[in-house]
């Protein structure tokens, strides 16, 4: 059993990649439609559920991965001192613990946790720390007594004990008390044949063990080797009964259980033939392009199971293997054939045999990383050009067309008989959008090859097409020509998709919800000419008739368009949060615009204000589903998904925006705090908000550089909609004032406030604590409560404050109450600016704009609460402080939607923008 232990992690993430496979059996294209049950039981998903997921599985190899192919096992003995290692370039190996310092095995092998141990601690030296790190192989280890704690890039395979050798890697491995042992029951479970041994000496020095290397730290005495010997004695008669040849070319080696030989005397793989049974899938060909390449340097003759062999037209060691297929479109394609010759597999030809890629898909591995597992590439040449001859033929058909436009190829979803998954295709609306909203950039040409009943279009129906193929009328040769030849290609995951990135022409995908785009690709391809868009989050369930969410944000799909077609490249905004008002205010700005995409999370709660900006922001304005139930790994991807450069994220101190401060600090991403200010203003905050500690304002008020000369801007309309104003006497009248009184008034807040939540007030911390505090240690002040306006209508959860004794509930405008009063009391409000405006004096509890003991008498103390209306008198206002204050906030600190200084704010850093 192999075992995934994840109590561990280092090394690096490219690593990572490597080290996961899937025990499976081959599987052919033709029994893949018959494999959904399975699929279901190993992990799938409901039918109900979009967003459903496969399960997480155990990392495996498959046996008889390497059936009918030689490997080589590369030990430790110091028979190896100065050998060749270059001689078993493009061979199958297994390597033994420090094989790796001289070559780069199929698979390095170790049962012994010391051998990790010291690799990692540098007790063997920092050139094996290295290459271990580097290392681009298969990691397999054994787990002897299941306690090892190894990476989760290390595959741990499970024990079967000391001397049972066994015929499958799912009843584990026998381990014989050394590496060499159980790496040769691997290969053996792999279906290697032959087997070659390599520094397999089975003796040291007299005395103690030697080896081709610097050794390790613990030796053991020479005698531990007969020990070894009968262990390898008992598995020798195992082997035999398989029929499967063991070689030993360690001459002078003590195992005598297996045939001797020398290296001189193996055969070179150029004097050998290889059987590729390869895949029926179009697209599946090309994928496996690069390996046959690869083979067909190694091998005398390549034989090739294709039906398509167009794709290998340029390899001239190549062969084409006699086959039966009922899949249509192959099959049709392999009858017109008429200048390609089929042969038979010749006898003592080794065969690979492709472990299916759909078990990778369960370990989320690509095609290539899987197709990696059973024939590794040191080199990966993928890109393909057909033949000139089939580029002549294209050149003539687009002749006819007598456009001058540029041409683009369009392929859209279909199902067939053959596999109907529904769930990978895209949604067929996107095409049509494209077409409707870039009408005159290219000569569009639809392809296609539907046959009623055998294969058809999602939706039928496509509207600005100027030239249709869609009944397979262009032969393959011709097709493969005109790919080369277009400009631009729209496809879904298809052999469009294949052949767009193996010929370097611009490719644009669009994709449904089951399979992930990254297991059509490769790390080692160019993909700067490849765009794609995806649903997010991304269903990945694999099952074809699941209800996978393939929601894709109709601006999203334009923007990327427009972007990968005509070259432009812009960042991408996140505006995360804020009100839909100021959302669609800050996606007017024209000077953002011309840099930045821009995206806002689309809150359920908030989709009906949205409505009737989707389509005047159409270009700019994408909406992004299921952020109400975001965890924090969906917020990383979410920023991933779409390339966010940055986020405008409000509240700091409300749980998921929170989450997003730390999603971006993860990823690197500038966050930028806002919140709502007066006007069509929102303040952008680098280090905290409003109601912060600390924020831009106490940071970077010290470096603002002052300019009498420069004119404030002052809000037009600061505050909700207010009664109309009345004179002194009808006012004093209204609420039986008496003229001399001390009168304080107060400018009541929502007590769910979030400064006011989020208070940091040492001996004041709710709403209700700070009314009592000011009305008791006043009691010769009246105090004029107008309540916020929020209250006028519904629940008054400020309502208590009207049975207090010397308070008077006002229902008065701002502009009254600042017209007749002067001393004023607030806890954390917007108002409090306004009100120093006018030259009165607040006594302020909690942090808001102006948090300066110069402007503003705070109440930080409970003696400060004493006494307030003789120390609101005495306080006096620092005249050059508060015209600092007013146009540091006024002019830099709040931002209009539509200036440019949004766009200066977002881009500088704040130091640039504030005038260091």
């Amino acid at each position: 059993m192999v075992r995934n232990n994840k109590n561990k992690s280092c090394v690096t993430s490219a690593d990572v990649r490597r080290m996961k496979a899937r025990k499976n059996k081959p599987v052919t294209d033709d029994s893949i439609v018959n494999n959904w049950n399975t699929l279901k039981k190993i992990g799938g998903a409901k039918n109900n559920n979009c967003i459903a997921k496969t399960k997480s599985k155990k990392l495996s190899l498959e046996d008889g991965m390497w059936k009918g192919r030689r490997c080589f096992i590369v030990g430790g003995g110091a028979s190896l001192k100065g050998f060749d290692f270059s001689k078993l370039d493009g061979e199958l190996v297994i390597g033994i613990n420090r094989a790796i310092e001289k070559m780069d095995p199929t698979i390095l092998f170790s049962l012994d946790y010391r051998f990790y141990d010291w690799t990692m601690k540098g007790e063997l030296g920092d050139n094996l720390f290295h290459k271990f790190v580097d290392y681009k192989g298969l990691k397999v280890f054994m787990n002897l007594g299941g306690s090892e704690e190894y990476p989760t890039n290390i595959m741990q395979i499970g024990s079967a004990g000391l001397d049972n050798f066994t015929h499958s890697i799912k009843n584990g491995i026998g381990h014989g008390n050394n590496s060499g042992y159980s790496a040769l029951n691997l290969a053996v479970c792999l279906g290697a044949d032959p087997i070659y041994l390599l520094g397999f000496d089975m003796q040291g020095d007299g005395e103690k063990q030697t080896w081709w290397h610097d050794g390790y730290p613990a030796v053991q005495p020479e005698k531990v080797f007969v020990d070894f010997c009968k262990h390898f004695d008992l598995a020798s008669d195992k082997i035999s009964k398989k029929g499967i040849e063991v070689i030993n070319l360690s001459s002078d080696s003590k195992l005598e259980c297996f045939k001797k030989g020398d290296i001189k005397d193996v055969p070179a793989l150029k004097d050998k033939n290889i059987f590729v049974d390869g895949y029926l899938g179009f697209g599946d060909n090309l994928y496996q392009l690069p390996f046959v390449r690869h083979l067909a340097k190694k091998y005398k003759t390549v034989y090739v199971r294709t039906p398509i062999p167009e794709i290998y037209h340029s390899i001239k060691n190549v062969k084409f293997v006699n086959l039966e297929v009922n899949l249509r479109t192959q099959k049709k394609h392999i009858e017109n054939q008429i200048d390609i010759k089929f042969y038979d597999i010749p006898k003592d030809t080794a065969i690979l045999h492709w472990p299916h890629y759909w078990k990778g898909y369960l370990q989320d591995l690509s095609i290539t990383e899987y197709f990696n597992l059973t024939m590794p590439l040191t080199e990966y040449d993928y890109l393909y050009k057909p033949k000139q001859e089939w580029i002549e033929d294209a050149k003539r058909l687009i002749k006819s067309w007598n456009t001058k436009k540029k041409i683009c190829i369009i392929h859209r979803p279909t199902i067939r008989n053959e596999w109907k998954h529904y769930s990978r295709n895209a949604r067929p609306e996107y095409y049509q959008l494209i077409l409707d909203n870039f009408p005159d950039d290219y000569y569009y040409v639809d392809i296609a090859d539907v046959e009623e009943g055998k294969e058809w279009f999602v939706k039928p129906e496509v509207e600005g097409i100027d030239r249709s193929y869609i009944h397979g009328e262009i032969p393959i040769r011709t097709l493969l020509g005109l790919m080369y030849l277009s400009n631009m290609v729209i496809t879904s995951n298809s052999f469009f998709m294949a052949m767009g990135i193996f010929m370097n022409v611009k490719t644009f995908t669009l994709f449904g919800g089951s399979q992930k785009p990254k297991y059509f690709r490769d790390p080692r391809m160019d993909l700067n000419n490849y765009e794609e868009v995806k649903p997010y989050p991304f269903c990945n369930c694999l099952l074809p008739k699941h209800n996978c969410n393939t929601y894709i944000p109709e601006n999203h799909i334009i923007n990327k368009f427009a972007e990968f077609s005509k070259g432009i490249h812009k960042k991408n905004l996140l505006i995360s949060r804020i009100p839909p008002a100021d959302a669609v205010q800050i996606a007017k700005n024209k000077y953002l615009l011309e840099h930045y995409n821009i995206y806002t999370i689309d809150m359920t709660r908030f989709t009906e204000k949205y409505k009737g900006y989707e389509n005047l922001f159409s270009a700019n304005l994408s909406f992004v589903p299921g952020e109400g139930r975001a965890t924090y790994n969906d917020l990383l991807g979410l920023l991933k998904e779409y390339k966010i450069d940055i986020v405008l994220n409000s509240q700091p101190y409300f749980h998921l925006a929170n989450k997003m401060n730390e999603a971006c600090k993860e990823l690197g991403i500038k966050s930028i705090n806002v919140e709502s200010f007066f006007d069509d203003s929102l303040v952008y905050d680098y280090t905290g908000i409003q109601y912060s500690p600390q924020n831009d304002i106490e940071k970077y008020m010290s470096i603002f550089k002052y300019n009498s000369s420069n004119k404030v801007s002052f809000p037009a309309v600061t505050r909700e909609p207010q009664p109309e104003d009345i004179s002194k006497e009808n006012l004093y009248s209204k609420y039986h004032l008496g003229i001399g009184k001390e009168y304080i008034v107060i400018l009541g807040q929502k007590i769910n406030d979030m400064s006011l939540k989020m208070s940091n007030s040492l001996y004041v911390n709710d709403y209700k604590a700070y009314i009592n505090a000011l009305t008791q240690s006043n009691p010769d002040v009246t105090f004029l409560f107008k309540k916020h306006p929020f209250y006028e209508t519904g629940k008054d959860e400020t309502e208590f404050v009207s049975n207090i004794k010397n308070v008077v509930p006002v229902y008065e405008s701002l502009d009254t109450l600042f017209e007749y009063f002067n001393y004023f009391s607030a806890f954390s409000s917007t108002t409090i600016l306004e009100g120093l405006l006018k030259d009165k004096k607040f006594a302020t509890a909690g942090n808001h704009y102006v948090n300066n003991g110069k402007l503003v008498y705070q109440l930080l103390f409970p003696e400060s609460y004493f006494n307030l209306y003789d120390k609101l008198q005495k306080f006096n206002i620092d005249e050059d402080i508060k015209k600092r204050y007013i146009q540091f906030i006024y002019n830099h600190y709040a931002i209009r939607h539509t200036s440019k200084k949004l766009y200066d704010k977002i881009t500088k850093t704040p130091e640039e923008y504030y005038g260091k």
